[in-house]
């Protein structure tokens, strides 16, 4: 975009980011990545989205790697990536499907979750009667990603004060 013609240049790139992820959403891609519990409960995520329905990936993250693996399986509905640092959230702009926020550290990841869900009913990608997929983490910052929770967002957010997380509603239990 530097040169005699600016705007037409990024017209052009825009155009042809456009037609490739077009022509990347009827095409299967299966990436090589590390093979570890992230990376496969990522999948997994991912995957429950065509065979149970779920409309949309949330994950609390400290370092993005979560939400990157969700990113390389190309999912076709949104991530949204609850982040602790900032310039994590910097990190994650570049990939695919992903909505990256800033929120202070929660009294718990029941915190996080309930917050990511009124973003994305907020911004009309959801309602409360999808069904949603949570990657969370059992063992604090830097010990990766060890549950995959799938709900119903209305019955998340009714029984708020009794919903449990399998990682001891630690404020840094996250992934």
């Amino acid at each position: 975009a530097y040169g005699k013609y600016p705007v037409e240049a990024i017209a052009t790139m825009s155009r042809v980011a456009y037609e490739v992820e077009k022509s990347l959403a009827n095409t299967r891609i299966t990436p090589t990545v590390e093979a570890d519990v992230t990376s496969f409960l990522s999948r997994q995520a991912v995957a429950s989205s065509a065979t149970l329905g779920t409309k949309a990936i949330i994950t609390d993250s400290y370092t993005g790697r979560t939400a990157r693996y969700i990113s390389s399986y190309r999912g076709s509905y949104p991530t949204l990536a609850i982040c602790h640092h900032e310039h994590v959230v910097r990190l994650l702009a570049l990939s695919y499907g992903v909505i990256a926020m800033y929120q202070h550290r929660a009294e718990s990841s029941r915190r996080y979750l309930i917050t990511g869900l009124e973003h994305l009913i907020e911004a009309g990608l959801l309602t409360r009667e999808d069904d949603i997929a949570y990657l969370g983490g059992s063992f604090g910052e830097g010990h990766g990603t060890s549950f995959l929770e799938i709900n119903r967002v209305g019955k998340i957010i009714e029984n708020y004060s009794s919903f449990e997380l399998p990682n001891l509603e630690e404020a840094n239990t996250c992934n």
